[in-house]
C-alpha cells in the first residue's frame, strides 16, 4: 500500500546569474583534462571524437553579435551528460581556432549564457549552482501549472 505524502519540501530559491569571467577561464583551462577522462573508447558512453562543421559561419555570427550589429540566440537540446562539454569545447577552442584561421576578431573570451534545470543542484548539491550561475547559467524551474 502506498504511503500518504506527511510532508513536503520548502520551494527551490531562485539563484541569481552572476557571471564570472575568472570562474569561467578556470573552467575552460580544465576542460581539457574532463575531456581526457570521457574520450576513452572503453566508456560504454562518452565522447569518441568532437567534429564540427561550418564553424567559420558561428564565428562570424559571434563577431557581428560582439560588435553588436545583431541579436544572436543559439538554441540546442542535449540528450547526453556530455553535450555540454562538447558545447563548452567548441566555444572555447574550435571556434577561436577557426576565427584566427579566418582572419575573424573575436573578443578575447567566445561563451555564452545558458538554461540549467532548477532541480539539478537538488541532487547534485550546492557547488553546482555556484558553479552554473558564475559561468553563465540561467535556472529554469520545471513542475505542474498552478491550478
Amino acid at each position: 500500500m502506498p504511503r500518504s505524502i506527511q510532508s513536503t519540501q520548502p520551494p527551490l530559491k531562485f539563484i541569481t546569474l552572476r557571471f564570472n569571467r575568472l570562474v569561467l577561464q578556470i573552467v575552460r583551462w580544465l576542460l581539457p583534462i574532463a575531456l581526457r577522462f570521457r574520450t576513452r573508447p572503453w566508456l560504454t558512453a562518452g565522447i569518441v571524437k568532437i567534429e564540427a562543421k561550418n564553424v567559420e559561419v558561428l564565428a562570424e555570427l559571434y563577431q557581428q553579435f560582439q560588435a553588436g550589429k545583431i541579436r544572436f540566440l543559439l538554441a540546442f537540446r542535449h540528450p547526453e551528460v556530455e553535450d555540454p562539454l562538447c558545447m563548452l569545447y567548441l566555444l572555447s577552442y574550435i571556434v577561436p581556432q577557426v576565427a584566427r584561421q579566418k582572419g575573424i576578431t573575436l573578443e578575447s573570451l567566445v561563451h555564452s549564457y545558458f538554461l540549467y534545470d532548477r532541480g539539478m543542484t537538488v541532487w547534485a548539491g550546492d557547488w553546482l549552482a555556484w558553479l552554473f550561475s558564475r559561468l553563465g547559467g540561467v535556472p529554469v524551474h520545471r513542475g505542474r501549472r498552478l491550478d
